[in-house]
């Protein structure tokens, strides 16, 4: 029960600090829309009562389907494949909205506006996202310049022979 609470309350931390955001808020609205609209919808076409229609709702959007319930008039079956596509989609954009603020306070300012490349620290340890040379100059900006190429260990002669050829090392040509 506690496991509950702890997470029901990091929900609504979640959706506080969400609601701040305009896009969040009309996916919220959205959302609110399609389950009102498909209540009152299996309510009216399919007779049933709106709690049952509520649930068929939130289960059909959720992508359960469990059975129990399903439309039997060709109106009603053609509203779901419609609210299917659409509630679908609006679902998927909500929760995608939702889990980005979550992960919008790890992240450093670059990454929160679109970036490829940005820094997060934790610690010591750095983690540098992106690719090409996007990543090469965040890499330089944080750790400065490219070192020198390591020198030979051994004379540039080692290896080989007067007449150019490679030898293993110990004069002798390699077959």
């Amino acid at each position: 029960m506690v496991g509950l609470t702890l997470v029901l309350l990091a929900l609504v931390r979640r959706l506080r600090r969400a609601s701040a955001d305009p896009e969040f808020r009309l996916l919220a609205m959205m959302t609110a829309a399609l389950l009102v609209v498909g209540t009152a919808f299996y309510a009216n076409v399919e007779g049933w009562s709106v709690l049952d229609a509520l649930y068929f709702s939130v289960i059909t959007l959720a992508t359960v389907g469990y059975g129990d319930l399903a439309p039997v008039t060709p109106a009603g079956k053609i509203f779901t494949m419609g609210y299917l596509l659409l509630g679908i989609g609006v679902i998927v954009a909500f929760a995608d909205r939702l889990m980005r603020s979550r992960h919008a306070e790890h992240q450093s300012p670059g990454a929160q506006r679109g970036e490829t490349t940005g820094k997060a620290q934790a610690g010591r340890i750095w983690v540098l996202m992106g690719h090409g040379s996007r990543r090469r100059l965040a890499v330089r900006e944080r750790f400065g310049r490219r070192r020198k190429r390591a020198e030979p260990l051994a004379s540039s002669s080692a290896g080989v022979a007067p007449d150019g050829s490679s030898t293993g090392g110990n004069g002798r040509p390699l077959l």
